[in-house]
């Protein structure tokens, strides 16, 4: 967002009551229909132990079950 010039706040206190999710980052200025981007990210390392068993497996699936959890 930086790079892209873009106005944001890194991990925004709060959460969405409708799911309890908290969002890494919101947008300081409206992106679209006045609203702001809000995004999350879920960062896997497909190499450790845990993973290493289903990586080879199927392209994503480690992802999938980091998502699940």
């Amino acid at each position: 967002m930086t790079s892209a010039q873009i106005l944001a706040i890194l991990e925004p206190p709060g959460i969405f009551k409708k799911d309890k999710w908290r969002p890494e980052g919101v947008t300081q200025v409206p992106w679209k229909n006045g609203r702001e981007l809000v995004w999350g990210v879920t960062v896997v390392d497909t190499l450790a132990l845990t993973n290493v068993t289903m990586s080879p497996l199927k392209a994503g699936s480690t992802a999938d079950a980091a998502q699940k959890r």
